[in-house]
């Protein structure tokens, strides 16, 4: 017969459901999990070459892309690859082998972003990583995609997923395709100010700033 009052068992089931995580934890951390390339001497290379490596080796051309998120980490995978950036433990052969799936994912990226326009800019841009940032307008620029949507669609989309004034003016670009309606989000509010500022008169900033 077990010794524990009502209160004991209570108290177990209490300490019990404190350890289950919450329903949608998982989900919330794929995003925060994505590979990211910053540079070949940052702290995380190690870690992050690995699981690079593992990404590429089981990325499969037939089933393509699925999300922005995945595609925006394919595109960082890459990175690693071409910069070196692989475990010491793969040999020559599965070195080369990363090497060469290269090309096949690239196409497979630029397949994903070839596709954004008008009737899907929107749903396409739903949860972007904000460490995905400057590369999702990269890749929007490099595969043509400010040509296809127009201003309202683009910065819009851009908005919802948690894009700011600054973020858009780091894209030359983005600037370059829609400069009549970023200078009136910027002139729109005497805040922004400060990023004028800090164009003109800043001796240097770590990001360019096109406006």
């Amino acid at each position: 017969m077990s010794d524990k009052t009502e209160a004991d068992r209570s108290g177990d089931n209490e300490s019990e459901k404190a350890l289950e995580p919450a329903a949608d934890h998982e989900n919330v951390d794929v995003e925060a999990r994505r590979v990211k390339f910053y540079s070949v001497t940052d702290m995380s290379v190690g870690l992050e070459a690995s699981r690079a490596a593992e990404i590429a080796q089981k990325f499969d051309a037939v089933k393509g892309v699925a999300s922005v998120g995945d595609a925006l980490e394919l595109a960082n995978v890459i990175k690693f690859i071409e910069a070196g950036l692989v475990p010491d433990r793969l040999s020559e052969e599965d070195r080369s082998d990363l090497l060469g799936r290269v090309p096949m994912i690239r196409r497979a990226v630029a397949s994903f972003f070839r596709s954004v326009d008008e009737s899907n800019v929107t749903s396409v841009m739903v949860g972007v990583p904000v460490f995905y940032r400057i590369d999702l307008l990269d890749e929007l620029a490099r595969q043509g995609a400010f040509e296809r949507c127009q201003a309202n669609s683009m910065l819009s989309a851009l908005q919802a997923t948690g894009f700011v004034l600054r973020d858009f003016l780091n894209s030359k670009a983005l600037v370059k395709a829609y400069g009549a309606d970023v200078r009136s989000l910027l002139l729109s509010d005497p805040l922004n100010g400060e990023i004028l500022v800090q164009k003109y008169l800043a001796a240097s900033t770590a990001t360019p700033i096109y406006a």
